[in-house]
């Protein structure tokens, strides 16, 4: 409840917070817990062959391109 609250009142720090939390989500596999419940859908499209369309591959290299830039642990990301 005092981290809603905070939250609340520093808007800076709560964007702060939830761009961390989204990003611990998408680059830190089995990292599930936290204090701030956010949570984010994206609908996962079946087709023949959608892998390997050239969309894909550009998703594909835009997230190796953040796994790079991104600490190896996810504790990490609030000292940057």
């Amino acid at each position: 409840m005092a981290l809603r609250a905070v939250l609340t009142d520093q808007p800076v720090t709560a964007l702060t917070a939830a761009f961390t939390r989204s990003r611990c989500r998408c680059f830190y596999d089995g990292l599930a817990e936290s204090a701030l419940d956010l949570r984010a859908a994206s609908a996962w499209l079946k087709a023949e062959g959608i892998d390997d369309g050239p969309a894909a591959k550009q998703l594909a290299e835009r997230h190796q391109a953040w796994r790079t830039q991104l600490p190896e642990q996810p504790e990490g990301l609030w000292t940057g």
